[in-house]
């Protein structure tokens, strides 16, 4: 027996309405609708799955994604953890203050030395 489209569109929203975003975000990767999964996923915060999703299907969406969980991270007081997801996304700039907000010198200097582009 096949749900009708209505019907699946009915569940997905409600899931999301209901802020459970994981189970949401997985209900529309199964029905192949992996855009809205990968919306929902970071919406949720869910991501490590956002970042897999993006990963196979959105590789341009990569770099947004992982300085989205940095910002969070940051938000969350896990400054070392939100430097390395800026690291990931190429926020060099972010990354660097996040270094010093932890008074991580030696690593501030290391980020601009290896990572940062020559002028």
């Amino acid at each position: 027996m096949k749900l009708d489209d209505d019907l699946m569109e009915r569940l997905g929203n409600t899931l999301v309405d209901m802020k459970f975003y994981e189970t949401a975000g997985d209900f529309f990767k199964t029905t192949g609708q992996r855009g809205r999964a990968l919306d929902v996923y970071r919406k949720g915060r869910c991501f490590d799955k956002a970042l897999r999703l993006a990963k196979r299907y959105y590789p341009n969406e990569v770099t947004n994604v992982e300085e989205e969980w940095g910002d969070w991270k940051f938000s969350l007081r896990d400054v070392d953890s939100a430097g390395h997801h800026y690291i990931e996304a190429g926020n060099l700039y972010k990354a660097v203050e996040c270094a010093f907000e932890t008074r991580q010198w030696k690593k501030a200097a290391q980020i601009i030395v290896v990572r940062w582009p020559s002028t």
